[in-house]
């Protein structure tokens, strides 16, 4: 009798070792198969990923790291958004021919940058007769950000009167979140430049 119980206890003992979970390792990802996780991620919200070189390519990545990095370039996508900064008609006199300016922010939770809009306009007493983009670049204050290139830009004289200057500007923003290169694609941004 003792035989069997002893049989019956090593049985159930060998049952509940291979039954009860011991404490799961967590998956570990490639530095390639962690940025192709992110980039695919990326896609969905329209954004281009890559890391920079605080990450190396021998390095590998636990489930956890994936999880809050997915979880950043969420944040950043669900919260980024452009704001145009308001046209600035001052109440006095000014010089009307010369270079002018207009802003727009790309602003998300953990990022931020100010882009400026800078023409040179020749102008008469009542509208702008010609005008011409300098130059469209990062300016002031920033957070997160490390790059702006232009890729296409155009202007429309006295539009929405005379005396303005409408700039249409498309570009990509891009922002390092915590070794994450998140880059932003923004399309023909509105910019009111006043000239008069």
């Amino acid at each position: 009798m003792k035989q069997y119980i002893k049989m019956i206890f090593c049985f159930l003992m060998c049952i509940s070792i291979n039954v009860i979970p011991l404490k799961a390792e967590e998956q570990t990802y490639s530095y390639n198969e962690y940025l192709e996780i992110l980039q695919r991620e990326g896609a969905e919200y329209d954004l281009i990923i890559s890391l920079d070189d605080t990450n190396s390519q021998n390095q590998n990545y636990t489930s956890s790291q994936v999880a809050d990095a997915l979880s950043s370039i969420r944040t950043f996508a669900d919260t980024v958004h452009i704001v145009p900064h308001d046209t600035v008609n001052l109440p006095y006199a000014q010089y009307s021919t010369g270079i002018k300016y207009g802003y727009f922010d790309v602003v998300a939770v953990n990022g931020m940058a100010t882009i400026t809009v800078e023409i040179y306009a020749n102008t008469s007493s009542t509208k702008v007769t010609s005008a011409y983009i300098r130059d469209i670049y990062q300016s002031g204050v920033s957070l997160g950000f490390q790059s702006w290139v232009t890729t296409s830009s155009a202007i429309t004289l006295n539009t929405p009167e005379n005396g303005y200057v409408r700039a249409n500007v498309s570009g990509r923003a891009t922002f390092n979140i915590s070794g994450i290169v998140v880059t932003k694609n923004v399309s023909n941004q509105g910019v009111l430049i006043y000239c008069l």
